[in-house]
């Protein structure tokens, strides 16, 4: 695999991270361009004899991505310390169909008891 799709993958795993985490999808714009001048970077690097070099960046940066506080696994991990619930949208962002999202409905408990007789 190039390193060029490696640190595509891994960007594309900080953005749904962030997402899972309940942070704004993408980063402010220092960010953007950090990361667009390291793709460009490890693209160029990705032919020749500088191609070792760049899928060791593209590695190391999808192992960052993966250890970081926003990234997909610790989003799951802290669902699952919720009790397995996805967690709910941030506040002011319009909400959506997750439960305890604003504007979302909640229904009210199912009637568990039984009836006797006709």
């Amino acid at each position: 695999m190039s390193a060029t799709k490696v640190f595509g993958a891994a960007i594309a795993l900080g953005v749904i991270g962030r997402w899972a985490n309940n942070k704004k999808a993408l980063p402010g714009m220092t960010g953007i361009l950090q990361v667009t001048g390291a793709l460009f970077l490890v693209s160029f690097m990705d032919r020749g004899k500088t191609e070792p070099v760049a899928k060791g960046l593209a590695w190391l940066f999808m192992a960052a991505i993966l250890l970081s506080d926003s990234s997909p696994l610790t989003g799951l991990a802290k669902a699952e310390q919720a009790g397995g619930r996805i967690p709910t949208a941030a506040p002011g962002n319009g909400g959506g169909p997750f439960p305890g999202a604003a504007g979302a409905t909640t229904l009210p408990p199912a009637n568990t008891q039984r009836r006797s007789g006709p």
